[in-house]
């Protein structure tokens, strides 16, 4: 009888062990996928990490209705593995490598390439046509065409029930570089549209391929009460105009402290890319403002810079500055914080270097430009006065306290907008167009203009308006001479240099029209 019963217990052993692993902890096992078959099998409950290139011609879960399509709630790791989107004249709505991520579910560490052509239909993206979970770490290459709600991520990311009940979305640490064309609205980088959802360091460089006005570098439109994006980023050469839900950017490695080094990197060509695989150490470093403007003061202001070493233990840092003179670092109670205050107008680097417990040693470097202490503005002629008048070429003249080595008249980030306007109605400015040189030439026709007229000038620092030491807008402004007066005027400075005879002529109109026009102001000699 013994030995009957250990026959039995022995051949059950043996039929339980040619079961799936997963039939005895379905909760705690994570099943491999190795072809479209595995992919298309998969439990919407499950876990699972992608062990090798796949191909599919289908969402996962795709149906003909909403009602229809299987909502994944489980785990899916793509291991830095890539699926081939082939989704050809699609037939249904939520097109993308899955339909549907559900409460719950969870999608990371993918790469999907290949092509969407769903012209016709809504809720298209490269990860999932919607997303009511969590997708991290996801690289979307796909090109994709749909209708509306179509985004390189998923299509809309989020939802909200006619309860009012708030159904929370999170994206994070994706990457699109796949062209996404809309044929409708709601058209974005990573998502088209968005609401009740996290999106967190993201970036875009894939061409935004429509005119309609919901479009964005991030997404095509955001419930924004309800929406939390930050550390976001689009290339702005990308999508033009559109929303401006997050940050444009044109320079790689002006976001990547931002974004993070752990998971983020800048390639040989300057563009982004997402890290798979386990996590570097590193260090990352930031400042509070990459540009600080000198005072006419002792006390001058300053930048809080930060280093964060990641995935690692540190032992010690050293920090450097290169230029010396731009900036003075001074010491705070954390080693790996400093504050960074002016000194002189120029851009100097900061570098910090993080040694770790196992003697390897990290470094990361960021810029701090220090803007001069711009004072006034003067105009001045070409004949080195500022008795203006109309047809001649005027000069921009910006005064700077302190200037050390730094000139203003070379300082290519300087531009400058001219405008004029009558003295009986300063704040309706005319102006000059076709220049953003420090040089002007002023009009010449004023036939219908009486009074005095003033030239006026803005000044922008690296397209933002510049600021003089009280903290006010950088301008210039000067009268004018117009009509006949101009004609004297140039005249006159012209005769300055000439035989006597011209030059008392000139000075008896200039006397002479000193008394007929009582808006006319002799120039000064010099």
């Amino acid at each position: 009888m013994k030995k009957r019963a250990l026959s039995l217990l022995m051949a059950l052993i043996m039929v339980v062990s040619l079961l799936p692993t997963a039939a005895w902890a379905a909760d705690e096992t994570v099943n491999e996928i190795r072809s479209d078959t595995d992919f298309y099998g998969m439990n919407a409950s499950g876990s699972y990490i992608l062990m090798s290139d796949i191909t599919i011609t289908a969402p996962y879960g795709s149906g003909s209705t909403l009602s229809n399509i299987t909502k994944f709630t489980g785990t899916f790791d793509g291991n830095g593995h890539t699926i081939t989107l082939n989704i050809n004249s699609a037939g249904n709505h939520y097109q993308g490598a899955f339909a549907y991520i559900d409460a719950g579910g969870t999608v990371k560490n993918l790469i999907t390439a290949g092509t969407i052509a769903a012209k016709n239909k809504n809720f298209i993206g490269g990860i999932a046509g919607m997303n009511c979970g969590t997708i991290e770490k996801c690289w979307n290459k796909t090109n994709i065409t749909g209708k509306s709600n179509v985004g390189g991520i998923v299509g809309t990311n989020g939802t909200y029930s006619s309860s009012g009940a708030k159904i929370q979305a999170t994206i994070k640490n994706c990457y699109n570089s796949g062209t996404i064309n809309g044929t409708s609205s709601n058209i974005g980088g990573i998502v088209g549209s968005s609401t009740n959802s996290t999106l967190q360091k993201c970036a875009s460089t894939g061409t935004i391929s429509t005119t309609n006005a919901f479009r964005g570098g991030i997404t095509g439109n955001s419930a924004t009460s309800r929406d939390e994006i930050s550390n976001c980023y689009w290339l702005a050469s990308s999508c033009v105009g559109g929303k401006a839900f997050g940050t444009s950017y044109t320079e790689a490695n002006s976001i990547i402290n931002n974004l993070g080094r752990s998971e983020w990197q800048v390639d040989a060509s300057g563009n982004l890319s997402l890290k798979f695989g386990p996590p570097e150490p590193g260090v990352s470093l930031s400042a509070s403002s990459s540009s600080i403007q000198m005072k006419n003061s002792v006390s001058q202001l300053s930048s809080t810079l930060t280093a964060k070493p990641e995935n690692m233990t540190a032992e010690s840092v050293s920090w450097s500055i290169d230029p010396e003179g731009v900036i003075d670092l001074a010491d705070t109670n954390d080693a790996y914080t400093k504050t960074a205050t002016a000194v002189s107008p120029g851009t100097a680097t900061v570098t910090v270097t993080v040694t770790s417990s196992n003697g390897e040693t990290y470094t990361q470097t960021t810029d701090i430009t220090v803007l001069p202490c711009f004072t006034t503005v003067e105009l001045e002629n070409e004949y080195g006065n500022s008795d203006l008048a109309a047809g001649q070429t005027v000069q921009a003249i910006v005064n700077v306290y302190n200037p050390g080595s730094y000139d203003a008249a070379n300082d290519d980030r300087l531009t400058y907008k001219w405008y004029w306007y009558k003295s009986d109605a300063p704040t309706t400015k005319y102006p000059i167009n076709d220049t953003t040189s420090r040089t002007c030439v002023i009009p010449t026709d004023f036939s219908n203009q009486t009074g005095f007229l003033y030239l006026y000038v803005e000044v922008y620092f690296n397209d933002s308006v510049a600021q003089n030491a009280r903290g006010e807008s950088l301008t210039g402004y000067h009268h004018f001479y117009y009509g006949d007066d101009a004609l004297v005027s140039i005249g006159y400075q012209d005769g300055k240099d000439a035989h006597p005879p011209l030059r008392g002529f000139c000075q008896q109109i200039h006397n002479h029209l000193g008394k007929q026009s009582p808006g006319y102001h002799r120039p000064r000699n010099r």
